[in-house]
């Protein structure tokens, strides 16, 4: 993970696409990471270390675990690229561990149709937010105020057991992270083009960044198959 001289082309397009592709290539391989260690819970390892998770491995508690871990990330990642680049690996190989069951719970059907779907709605929003020349601060604003609700009502909801607010949530849930997703792009673009005035280097910003648009994806997927496994019959 050597350093390559970005701050000499900020701004230019070379420069943002070296750092994007960077930063999508990182991203890329911990959703890889993640789909490799939930494979090997659910099919090489025993069931009882995938059942730990099981169908009580809600939502909510994935989201807080991530926040926490996203907050670890970032702030590694500052310090050392590196050292933020392997806690990266290390939390994807855990969310993939802890998103064993999810084999044992769908369909593979509906799990290939999230993952397609997730793929489609993150790669089309996050070029959205590469490409859109209107500021999208806003957007980010409200959506993080949406999330809180959000978080509220899924709380609740452990106590409710309602099959129909899972859904609303999930649906929810779905539009929030489509817009963080390209919110969350043009954060980055932003950040990168004033690398120098943050103090960041460029390779510390595409560890965040595979940071942040993985947590978008992985959400997009969780709440897409839940969805789809409620209306297919098959959500515990």
């Amino acid at each position: 993970m050597e350093n390559y001289n970005e701050r000499r082309i900020v701004g230019n397009k070379e420069g943002i696409n070296k750092f994007f592709a960077k930063t999508y290539a990182w991203m890329g391989l911990a959703v890889l990471v993640s789909g490799i260690f939930a494979f090997l819970t659910a099919t090489v390892w025993s069931n009882q270390l995938a059942n730990v998770y099981g169908s009580s491995f809600k939502s909510i508690l994935m989201f807080v675990v991530l926040i926490g871990f996203s907050f670890a990330i970032n702030h590694a990642a500052i310090k050392n690229p590196v050292l933020g680049f392997v806690l990266l690996m290390g939390f994807a190989a855990f969310m993939g561990f802890s998103l064993g069951s999810i084999f044992l719970v769908y369909s593979i059907g509906n799990i290939a149709s999230a993952f397609i779907g997730s793929a489609s709605i993150f790669g089309s929003m996050s070029l959205f937010g590469l490409l859109t020349k209107r500021d999208l601060t806003s957007v980010g604003t409200q959506v993080y105020a949406a999330l809180i609700g959000v978080i509220v009502a899924s709380v609740v909801n452990l106590f409710l057991r309602s099959s129909m607010i899972v859904l609303v949530i999930s649906i929810i849930t779905v539009i929030i992270f489509t817009l963080l997703t390209a919110y969350d792009t043009q954060k980055l673009k932003s950040m990168y083009n004033n690398s120098d005035e943050i103090g960041v280097s460029a390779s510390s910003l595409a560890v965040i960044g595979a940071m942040d648009l993985y947590m978008d994806f992985l959400n997009l997927f969780i709440n897409l198959l839940q969805i789809l496994g409620i209306f297919g019959g098959d959500d515990n």
